[in-house]
């Protein structure tokens, strides 16, 4: 009896190991798409491999996906590998929680949405006087129709001020955490969302909204940004503000709609609580609704307002109006 159990034990295997292949190639096929991605290229350069469609089913995939390179930088070379490989492949970019990244300037546009609840992109030590860290200035949208819409949602924008030189001069003027520019050669607006962010500790401006652009800021705060946690200069646009905290640090305004192009503006704010100053100067013809605003400790200055603006159950504080 035992010669013939002997007999029959390597059949028994080899059949428990025909029953089970289909489930033993689809494991090793798949440690070896993570490990394509994880040694060797982004998503984006793996020719339709298997790694290329890991977050495919909830529509977007991590900006870890994109391993760092020997020859980068700091995070600023794979996070716009990503950013490019997110418009080509319609997916939503996200930064995991916990995370902590380095950038100098990114080119973002229409389209993109990055999602980073949790998340710090840090500007890198000692930039230019116009570093944008996210920024559609070099893929503005020019279209007669108006865009898709470009996302930010959830991230905390730190401008690292305390390592980039002098700027309580305007030294650094330009610096900024996210850049909002469309094309002044057709009429359609490049539309964005800036969605429960945080700015922290620019040299300038949190989001700056400039030409033909129609940006919502919506459930976001500001501390230490020298100019504003919300700036606008440039025309025509809309500004919409939405549930916005500008947090008394130890320098920096809330605010600064100060518009330096000729064109509307429309400014709406609605729920707005400001512990340091707000600055308001818009091209005559442009509209101002304000809407539960709290402005404390702070100045609200209104510069040449030859406008239409109403103001509705707000306590705006001291008012300095500047003709």
């Amino acid at each position: 009896m035992k010669k013939i159990m002997l007999l029959l034990l390597p059949v028994l295997l080899m059949s428990l190991l025909y029953i089970n292949m289909p489930e033993m190639v689809q494991i090793l096929s798949t440690n070896s798409a993570f490990q394509e991605v994880s040694n060797t290229v982004a998503p984006s350069e793996a020719q339709g491999g298997p790694a290329a469609d890991v977050q495919a089913a909830q529509g977007e995939i991590s900006v870890e996906a994109f391993p760092k390179r020997k020859t980068d930088k700091d995070d600023t070379e794979r996070i716009q590998r990503a950013v490019d490989y997110c418009l080509e492949n319609n997916k939503d970019l996200l930064f995991p929680s916990g995370g902590s990244y380095t950038v100098r300037q990114v080119d973002i546009e229409a389209g993109l949405r990055i999602v980073g609840y949790g998340a710090t992109v840090t500007l890198a030590d000692y930039q230019p006087k116009a570093t944008r860290m996210f920024t559609t200035q070099n893929r503005k949208w020019e279209s007669a129709e108006d865009s898709e819409y470009l996302i930010i949602e959830g991230l905390t924008l730190d401008g690292n001020c305390w390592n980039q030189g002098e700027f309580m001069n305007y030294e650094k003027e330009h610096q900024f955490g996210i850049f909002f520019s469309g094309s002044l050669e057709k009429k359609g607006m490049l539309r964005g969302r800036v969605i429960n962010c945080r700015f922290q500790n620019w040299c300038a401006d949190g989001v700056h909204v400039y030409t033909n652009a129609d940006v919502a800021v919506i459930g976001c705060s500001s501390i230490n940004c020298f100019r504003g946690g919300i700036v606008a200069s440039g025309s025509p646009s809309n500004v919409q503000i939405t549930d916005f905290v500008g947090e008394k640090g130890t320098f920096g305004n809330a605010m600064d709609i100060e518009i330096d192009t000729p064109g509307k503006v429309n400014l709406t704010i609605d729920a707005m609580q400001a512990y340091c100053n707000i600055d308001i100067e818009m091209p005559e013809g442009s509209v101002a609704t304000v809407a539960d605003l709290t402005v404390v400790g702070g100045i609200t200055k209104v510069y040449g307002f030859k406008n239409e603006i109403s103001v509705s159950d707000s306590n705006i504080g001291q008012l300095d109006v500047i003709n």
